[in-house]
Order: structure tokens, then C-alpha cells, then sequence
């Protein structure tokens, strides 16, 4: 298992997963269990490869098999979408999260404001900061600096908390 998530994430990184899909297409062998281990890992390396549209699907397959998916590795998914500029898709997975009772964290909050950023959406950076605070979240250096950074992409250069 170490190996292939290895392998995933060295590919991703690379930024061509191709190579890594195209042998599990043809083996059937992904030598990954579906765990909260190893899924957040091949998420990010998905991103990282610009497959994240691979990473959505791998989601309706595991859930597909049984496996529930926990706080952390919903966090991952939306981290991959917010980095992929897929930020409504990010915010669509904070809801289906919450719906199924798994409360976000910090890291859940990070990843939305910064994908906010990346996709230039100031308000919703806004709002979801705010909504992290108003569930008792203390944002660190990380929220903050992602806030910051919407505003300015957005054109505003002073955050009103």
C-alpha cells in the first residue's frame, strides 16, 4: 500500500497521473484500501495532477463500496477543490459533510477561504471565515493570510471583521 500511495503522490506531483491510471485501468490494482489514510492522499495527488475530476469519481467509488467518509477526508477533498479553482464544488461537499453530521474544523475552514482566494470570491472567503468563528474556530495565521489575500484579489484592500 505505502508504495502505491507513494508512487500516486509522486506522479501528482509531477503533475501526470496519467501513467499511475492508466496501470490501475489496465492491472485493476490500485494496491490502496480504501481508509482514511490513503484516499486524502491520492485526492491531493489528483489535484496535484490536475485530475481532480479523478478524485471526484473515486469519491461515488468508495462510497459506492460502504466505506464512510470522516471529517479529514471530506477536509482533503475540499483542500483539492479549493487548490483546483472548484470552489462551488468545495462548498457543495462542506454541505453534504454537515449533513451527514461531521462537523468541520480549522483545516476545513482554511482550505474553503483559500480556495475562496484562488477563485477570487471575496464574500463567500468572507462568510465562511465568519462562519468558522461563529462555531467557535479560532483562525490561525493560515485563515487569516487567505483572507487577507481574497480582499486584495478582490479589489479590496482592508478586511472588516
Amino acid at each position: 500500500m505505502l508504495l502505491s500511495l507513494t508512487t500516486a503522490n509522486a506522479f501528482g506531483k509531477l503533475h501526470d497521473m496519467e501513467p499511475y491510471t492508466r496501470n490501475v485501468a489496465k492491472t485493476g490494482v490500485r494496491c490502496l484500501e480504501p481508509n482514511a489514510i490513503s484516499y486524502p492522499d491520492l485526492f491531493s495527488a489528483c489535484e496535484k495532477g490536475h485530475i481532480l475530476v479523478k478524485a471526484i469519481e473515486l469519491v461515488a467509488e468508495i462510497q459506492g463500496k460502504g466505506v464512510i467518509l470522516d471529517a479529514s477526508t471530506y477536509t482533503a477533498l475540499i483542500s483539492a477543490c479549493g487548490k483546483g479553482h472548484k470552489i462551488d464544488k468545495a462548498i457543495e461537499l462542506l454541505a453534504e459533510m454537515q449533513a451527514i453530521g461531521l462537523e468541520p474544523n480549522v483545516l476545513t475552514y482554511v482550505a474553503l477561504v483559500s480556495g475562496c482566494e484562488k477563485s477570487h470570491k471575496v464574500e463567500k472567503a468572507r462568510e465562511l471565515f465568519a462562519e468558522g468563528q461563529r462555531r467557535g474556530l479560532i483562525p490561525g495565521l493560515i485563515s487569516y493570510n487567505s483572507l487577507i489575500n481574497a480582499c486584495g484579489k478582490g479589489g479590496r484592500g482592508t478586511v472588516s471583521m
